[in-house]
């Protein structure tokens, strides 16, 4: 899932579907899919002037083919929305919590079935 801090409109979410034309690595790049998540309230503050500041945090699901750097964010940061926070839920047809990894950055040997959700029916399929 992805958290951004401001809200996407319908526009914005066409625009991402649509995609861009990365030159540095010479591919256009697009999101498939984007499904907005809702948004939730963050804990306000009070500013040295006495005004309160809410802050709030907005949530989508993408689904994306290209893996090139950055691309998610680059993708956000094109239709003006930073990411604040990124997690990957899926890669092909492997889910990563069905994993049973401790925590963001570890790893597991794959059984076979979890090699066959990954590469699928992937003509690049190593051999």
């Amino acid at each position: 899932g992805i958290a951004t801090r401001g809200e996407l409109t319908e526009q914005e979410c066409a625009s991402l579907k649509e995609g861009v034309y990365l030159q540095k690595e010479q591919v256009h790049a697009r999101f498939d899919s984007v499904k907005l998540l809702g948004g939730k309230e963050l804990p306000s503050f009070i500013q040295e002037s006495g005004a309160m500041v809410k802050k709030f945090v907005y949530c989508a699901e993408v689904t994306i083919k290209c893996g090139v750097f950055h691309v998610v964010k680059r993708l956000f940061d094109r239709v003006g929305k930073a990411v604040s926070s990124l997690e990957r839920v899926q890669v092909a047809g492997l889910r990563l919590d069905g994993l049973e990894l401790e925590s963001p950055g570890a790893f597991c040997r794959l059984t076979q079935e979890h090699l066959e959700l990954l590469w699928g029916d992937c003509d690049c399929r190593a051999r």
